[in-house]
């Protein structure tokens, strides 16, 4: 295992962290890059952001993740 990353805003249109896919997937490659291997994604939580929606946080977290591995980012997104 490498490193983990506790916090950050790598699930797209969620906050005010990465906007789109392609920022996801680039923020995904620079984090294995550092040595990251596992990434607990966890946005703020604003009600007035989709991010205020747990269900919607978790299917985008999913998202990523099938996105991740199509591209074959080898990033565990919790």
């Amino acid at each position: 295992m490498g490193l983990v990353d506790l916090h950050n805003h790598l699930l797209w249109g969620l906050d005010d962290g990465c906007e789109t896919p392609e920022e996801t997937v680039a923020a995904a490659r620079l984090l294995v890059d550092l040595g990251f291997s596992d990434v607990a994604a966890s946005p703020h939580v604003i009600a007035a952001f989709p991010s205020g929606n747990p269900a919607f946080v978790e299917a985008r977290r999913a998202e990523a993740a099938e996105l991740l591995a199509r591209e074959g980012v080898p990033l565990t997104l919790h």
